[in-house]
């Protein structure tokens, strides 16, 4: 893909990640300018370039406690108890037909509150949809853009755990 797909005309490569090898091989190849940290995996953190951003999950206990790089941005996100994530979910409610999140999330300092409604159910995947969710603010998607593709997508096989 990278030597034959991508062109300077690409703003965005996303790349999915599972193991510690070919996170370094990836990072030493591409030098990232973001991560997004679903669960601990050694070396995702420090890939990514200095003026970078780190996207963390704070539902993940050890990424709670793990020691973050602090040469870099962190955008955090997470539910329920974890006030301090820069994109909480307050209320989630599904249904045979989906999902219907509110979201606060403090992208230019003051809290704000975004209303999401996607198709996807279950833990993990409303999990995987935050952490879309705020890479996709952060790089300027608007929450009407975002809603606009959740209402269009319909998986074929539903993530519900």
């Amino acid at each position: 893909v990278l030597r034959h797909d991508l062109k300077p005309t690409h703003d965005i490569f996303l790349v999915e990640l599972h193991s510690e090898t070919s996170v370094k091989e990836v990072c030493e190849l591409v030098h990232p300018n973001a991560g997004l940290l679903l669960f601990p995996l050694a070396g995702a953190a420090k890939g990514v370039n200095s003026s970078g951003t780190l996207y963390v999950n704070l539902n993940d206990e050890n990424l709670r406690k793990a020691k973050l790089r602090r040469d870099v941005t962190t955008v955090t996100f997470g539910s329920g108890l974890h006030k301090k994530a820069d994109y909480l979910i307050t209320y989630e409610d599904a249904d045979d037909n989906g999902t219907q999140l509110t979201v606060q999330h403090s992208k230019y300092r003051e809290r704000h509150t975004v209303e999401f409604k996607t198709h996807l159910k279950g833990k993990e995947a409303i999990n995987l949809l935050l952490g879309a969710i705020a890479v996709a603010m952060e790089m300027g998607v608007t929450a009407e853009q975002i809603n606009k593709v959740l209402y269009d997508y319909k998986p074929e096989q539903l993530l519900e755990n």
